[in-house]
């Protein structure tokens, strides 16, 4: 993390931009280490929970998830809302301005196929197709999802023409 924070920082100078680390905050999960985060020479403020988009985001929130994932008392659809709203809206949050490559678009497709995986308990060997998958939980690749983002962020087409400009581009 604090390679990435470097190349962070490094890049964002590059560009005339500075990484402030009074406002930059990290939370950490299933780890053991306790080396700190630096912003050149700035620690940065570990925290438990912080305000992102909102709303509360805490550790305890997020190591649940999992647990409401293999939980019987939520039904699938119940399920899929709750990943929609606290995790994909975070996750593809700004997505319109990304660039984005292919291998951190399959790592990101990935993520997104075993949250639906684990949502709908397919586990190895009794796997399907991601196709099969997305049909299942009436989602959408999130490819098409972040372009279909993009589309609506320059107005540049309505709904209809997002959905015919990704039926040609399949």
């Amino acid at each position: 993390m604090q390679e990435k924070t470097d190349r962070l920082s490094h890049f964002a100078s590059q560009i005339g931009l500075e990484l402030n680390a009074k406002k930059t905050q990290e939370m950490r999960l299933y780890t053991t280490s306790n080396l700190r985060l630096k912003a050149k020479v700035t620690e940065i403020q570990q925290v438990d929970k912080f305000s992102y988009l909102g709303t509360v985001v805490s550790t305890e929130d997020i190591q649940r998830l999992p647990l409401i994932w293999k939980s019987k008392q939520y039904n699938r659809k119940t399920k899929i809302r709750l990943y929609n709203i606290n995790v994909k809206s975070v996750l593809l949050y700004g997505s319109e301005c990304w660039r984005v490559t292919k291998i951190y678009m399959r790592s990101l497709s990935s993520f997104h196929d075993n949250c639906l995986r684990r949502i709908c308990k397919i586990v190895w060997p009794y796997g399907i197709s991601n196709e099969h998958l997305l049909e299942m939980t009436k989602s959408m690749c999130i490819l098409k999802e972040i372009r279909q983002r993009r589309f609506r962020w320059m107005g540049a087409c309505s709904q209809d023409a997002c959905i015919q400009y990704h039926q040609d581009s399949s």
